[in-house]
Formats: structure tokens, C-alpha cells, sequence
């Protein structure tokens, strides 16, 4: 009689795991992320002064050390500075004329960007400090389009001078590009001054209830942003469609309020369109402008097929975008 096999103890297993190619280890913990280098972010207070810190970050024998530096320069030491998984915790110590609090950091590390909160006391604020460009942000040929405390400080610029009727909306704070369409007007659209010609691009939006907006490619193709959830009919005006020329093959829209993406790829004159993980338009060829298009860029007449920028429509409605990014790609144009 063959006695049956021996059943492995969880010890057993896990010395098993343990012997298996690197490759091969699906349970292993993922690397927790990179925080070295120097973070911004700035707030305004109630007096409308606009207040300006950098957290720097270094690492020296597995062990981590940072301090804040002020508007002015001066550098707050920080009492404790730790990662738990891709959660940075830091605390600044309180200074020692009593002028300034004990401050809590805490933000989950994505990329180049910490989203989390500020505890100052009993008062909570969000802290969303952004990777300084000086850091090794841009990698793999990205480049970031939102990464100054100032739209005209990333490249934006506005379509238009602001007058009676059309009056700038547009605002950069933690890392987010906002546009409030001031009351009784209209905003302006604002572009970027990089020129581009094929490229893949990553954007992030959030539009309220009812409001509506756009990205354009080269300043001349519109993806429609606009509140699309609860739309029940494919159109050509809705949210990732190719405005008025191609309808997504499906509805990909989040609920107004949410965060949604886009990843664009317009390579020559094919575009494909990603929205929120769902592939909803694939190389759709471009044969014209669409509406709300740049007439001319630089004083030159913009036409189909010229490399151009990437335009955010903001005469339409409030929205709110952030982490755009795109990468050049080789191009015959």
C-alpha cells in the first residue's frame, strides 16, 4: 500500500515561494515607490496671499530624512518622515518661538504627484504637493504640461485677451488646472505652447453636473468632456467622442464629480481614444477640423494636419483637470 503524500504546511509553501525565480514570485510585495528629490505645492489664505512650500527628501542607508522650506527660504526640520506601502507620512516639528504648530502630512505617493491632507491642530486641508521639475519627473520621453504654481508658469496660455464678456477663469492649485466660468461671462480657452504633431496624451478631468468642456489635439481635433453618465444614446457630442465627426462605441463616462481620464493617441492624422480603461474610438482618421478649432497659431494660419497644441476649452463650463502629460511620437507630417 502507497501512503498517500504529505499535505505542505504553510511553512512549506512559503519556503517553496521563497526558492522560485524572482519572476516567478506573484506574491510578493511590489517596491514601495520613490520619494526622493523635492515636492511643491502652495495655498492661499483669507487675506489672498498666496504661501509657497518644497519638501525635500532624502535617503541615506535605507533610512529616510526630509525637511520644509519656506517662502522665504528657511528650512523647518522635520521630526519624523516615513513610507508605509505608498503612504508618506511626515510630521514638521513645531518651531521654537511657539509661532508655528506641529504640521501631519500624509498622501498617497502617484508618480510625481501626493494626494492626501494637511492636519495643522484640529484643522484638516488638502495637500496635494507635486514632484519639482528639477526631480527626475519626466521619464520616458513624458512631459508634464502642469508642474508651476501658475498656468502661464506651465506654458498655458489664453486664447484671447480677457475683456468685458470673455474673462479669465482659469487657476493652478495642488496640481490641479481649474476653470470657473465667472458669473455673468464666459471664460477663455487656454493652450499649451508646446507644438505638437503625433504624440500620446494623459489626461485627467472632472466636470460638474451639467457642465461641459474640451481637449483639443493640435489645437483643431475635439475629445468632448462633458457630464455623459447617465446618457442612454451613443452621439457625436458626447463625453470622448470626436465632436460632431465620431461617436465612442461605448459610454465610459464616471458620474459628474468623479475623476475620469483620457489616453489619447494621435499618430499623423489616426487618433485613438481611451477613456477611463475603455478603448472607445481606435484610428479614426481625421479629414478635417472641428469646431471651435485655432484659426492661426503664431499669426500663421492653423491648418489640417499642422502640428499645434493641446487646447482645453474653457468658454463652455467649469471643469477641472489635472496630470496631463504627453510624449512626441515620430511622425512623417
Amino acid at each position: 500500500m502507497i501512503s498517500p503524500a504529505p499535505i505542505p504546511t504553510v511553512t512549506t509553501l512559503a519556503a517553496l515561494l521563497f526558492c522560485l525565480p524572482p519572476g516567478s514570485r506573484a506574491l510578493r510585495a511590489a517596491d514601495p515607490p520613490s520619494v526622493e528629490g523635492s515636492w511643491k505645492w502652495s495655498w492661499t489664505d483669507g487675506d489672498g496671499t498666496e504661501h509657497r512650500r518644497v519638501l525635500r527628501i532624502k535617503q541615506k542607508d535605507g533610512k529616510l530624512s526630509a525637511v520644509v522650506v519656506g517662502d522665504g527660504g528657511e528650512e523647518r526640520p522635520v521630526s519624523e518622515v516615513r513610507l508605509e506601502g505608498d503612504v508618506l507620512h511626515v510630521v514638521s516639528k513645531p518651531s521654537p518661538d511657539g509661532s508655528e504648530r506641529e504640521i501631519r502630512y500624509e498622501g498617497k505617493v502617484e508618480g510625481d504627484t501626493i494626494r492626501g491632507k494637511v492636519r495643522i491642530g484640529s484643522d484638516e486641508y488638502p495637500w496635494v504637493p507635486l514632484r519639482d521639475s528639477a526631480s527626475p519627473a519626466e521619464k520616458d520621453d513624458w512631459k508634464l504640461l502642469i508642474k508651476g504654481y501658475t498656468p502661464a508658469e506651465s506654458g498655458w496660455k489664453l486664447r484671447r485677451e480677457p475683456g468685458d464678456k470673455h474673462r479669465n477663469g482659469w487657476t493652478l492649485e495642488d496640481g490641479i488646472l481649474r476653470n470657473t466660468v465667472p458669473q455673468g461671462g464666459s471664460s477663455i480657452d487656454l493652450y499649451h505652447e508646446m507644438k505638437l504633431a503625433s504624440f500620446e496624451l494623459h489626461v485627467e478631468f472632472r466636470v460638474p453636473k451639467g457642465s461641459n468642456s474640451g481637449v483639443y489635439l493640435r489645437g483643431c481635433y475635439e475629445v468632448q468632456v462633458d457630464d455623459a453618465h447617465e446618457r442612454k444614446e451613443l452621439s457625436r457630442k458626447m463625453c470622448g467622442a470626436i465632436y460632431d465627426e465620431k461617436e465612442p462605441s461605448l459610454n465610459a463616462s464616471l458620474p459628474a464629480g468623479e475623476w475620469q481620464t483620457f489616453d489619447i493617441t494621435l499618430k499623423e492624422n489616426l487618433v485613438t481614444v481611451v477613456h477611463n480603461g475603455k478603448k472607445i474610438i481606435e484610428e479614426f482618421r481625421l479629414t478635417r477640423k472641428t469646431g471651435g478649432a485655432l484659426d492661426e497659431l503664431d499669426g500663421k494660419e492653423l491648418r489640417h494636419g499642422d502640428p499645434g497644441p493641446i487646447l482645453l476649452q474653457g468658454d463652455h463650463g467649469n471643469v477641472e483637470y489635472r496630470n496631463i502629460k504627453v510624449r512626441p511620437l515620430a511622425t512623417k507630417l
